[in-house]
């Protein structure tokens, strides 16, 4: 593009079998390919690649020529954040939150990934966050409760990433090497009915 860009290693799952797939990407400057290499096959044998995405890139996309799926980007991207297609269905048409751990941060700190989709058609975006916890002091009874439970930390991006589609990342200080998180991305929307319903991601435990 002749423009001088900071790129950052970003990998996804071909999770959808999907032939021929071009990922691009869209910053200040334009939109441009990003060329994807195979790396590796997953644990459920799906294809793996990399690619490198500028760090202030403002949306990233998955395209076979027929289908597509689309991530806005909500604020500077890291290191190594992980794409599913099958998490984000563009044809799903329904909310979706993801997180993902990145424990090779450098120094003692980890860095949380957390991603949502609330199809605007369908329903009203409200907000979006992260819940952590300390693995020993880990409850599944109060967890994703989050207020109940005063070990739960609940982490909410300002107004201006609070947008219907996006990505975020935390960077959690003061990790020293082997303590675990547990951590879960919420997201909260209103149906056509104006009920207010709430979704989570898995819950993952990353381990420094």
């Amino acid at each position: 593009s002749g423009t001088s860009k900071n790129m950052y290693t970003m990998y996804f799952v071909n999770d959808k079998n999907l032939e021929n797939v071009k990922v691009y990407y869209t910053d200040e400057f334009g939109t441009y390919e990003a060329e994807a290499v195979f790396v590796e096959k997953d644990e459920n044998g799906n294809d793996v690649y990399s690619m490198l995405i500028p760090e202030f890139a403002t949306k990233i996309a998955f395209s076979d020529g027929t289908n597509a799926y689309i991530y806005n980007v909500t604020e500077t991207l890291k290191d190594r954040i992980v794409f599913s297609l099958v998490e984000h269905d563009a044809h799903a048409g329904d909310v979706v939150a993801n997180v993902d751990v990145d424990t090779e941060t450098l120094g003692d700190a980890m860095n949380v990934i957390m991603s949502w989709d609330v199809p605007e058609d369908k329903y009203t975006f409200v907000n979006a966050g992260l819940l952590l916890v300390k693995e020993e002091d880990y409850n599944e009874e109060t967890f994703v409760r989050g207020t109940i439970d005063p070990s739960v930390i609940q982490f909410v991006p300002a107004k201006k990433y609070q947008t219907a589609s996006g990505i975020h990342s935390v960077v959690v200080p003061n990790v020293a090497a082997g303590d675990a998180w547990v951590v879960c991305t919420f997201v909260q929307y209103r149906d056509a009915d104006g009920v207010l319903r709430v979704k989570y991601s898995k819950i993952t435990t990353g381990k420094k």
